[in-house]
């Protein structure tokens, strides 16, 4: 029901290859009277992730972790509007971004597009080739040329 099968054995990401944002509702896009409306449905997502957060962090057996790693992805689940909650009656439109994966040891002809609330689910570390990716798109500065 949320797409094509996501093989847990390809969880080794080589380079994100290409992000597509999700489309923002007309309320959050434009900013009309629907405002509110989004804005509660980012608190409720902002909650929702938290809980989430929360229970992770109980069931952590590492006490020396960073907490800046959840509180960046509780950042980008609210952004990008992700819903973990199955139960849900938007789950299926609240994926996030939309990333064109090149997995480790698998040919180009391999590559697949996945969304973001399903790395989040299978817990695959994706955030340093984001990060990659940006940096690679992005134009030089004349500083940075000279």
């Amino acid at each position: 029901a949320d797409g094509d099968y996501f093989d847990p054995s390809f969880t080794q990401i080589e380079r994100i290859l290409e992000i597509v944002e999700p489309e923002l509702e007309q309320g959050e896009e434009e900013g009309n009277d629907d405002k509110i409306d989004g804005e509660k449905k980012a608190d409720d997502r902002e909650k929702t992730a938290k809980d989430k957060n929360v229970e992770e962090d109980e069931n952590e057996d590492d006490e020396g972790k960073e907490r800046k790693g959840s509180k960046c992805k509780l950042d980008v689940i609210v952004k990008y509007g992700i819903i973990l909650d199955r139960e849900d009656p938007n789950y299926e439109a609240g994926t996030g971004r939309q990333f064109l994966i090149k997995w480790g040891n698998l040919p180009h002809t391999d590559c697949s597009y996945e969304f973001e609330r399903d790395l989040l689910l299978n817990e695959i570390d994706y955030e340093e080739h984001v990060d990659a990716f940006y940096e690679r798109t992005n134009k030089p500065t004349k500083y940075k040329v000279l």
